[in-house]
């Protein structure tokens, strides 16, 4: 009986060990997992900032060219109708002494010159 009872305390105690062991690889791998989600996650975060930050790079050197391109047009346009409307009252009115007291009705003429 010693002999038995010797053997199942040898058995008791190899299972223990190898439960143990079963136990540690668990953990590590499960720690190796947890290590490569982490490291994603941080490789996706900083590959979507900078895809984040180019685009409102892109986005903002588009929109300013375009508000750029569109103030000068009409920095031009008013430039073109202030000198059109000038030419116009210099034709009707040639005489220099007349300027003082020359009225412009502003609002027909300037519908008239943005048509």
């Amino acid at each position: 009986m010693s002999t038995n009872s010797s053997a199942n305390s040898g058995g008791v105690n190899h299972n223990r060990v190898l439960s143990l062991q079963v136990i540690c690889g668990r953990a590590v791998y499960v720690l190796i997992l947890l290590a490569l989600a982490v490291g994603l996650g941080v490789g996706a975060l900083y590959v979507l900032r900078a895809s984040e930050y180019n685009l409102a790079v892109t986005e903002y050197l588009s929109i300013s060219e375009r508000a750029l391109d569109k103030a000068q047009e009409v920095a031009l346009r008013k430039r073109l109708g202030t000198v059109t409307m000038a030419s116009i009252v210099a034709n009707h009115h040639p005489d220099a002494r007349e300027w003082p007291f020359v009225t412009i009705r502003y609002v027909s003429i300037d519908s008239f010159i943005h048509s």
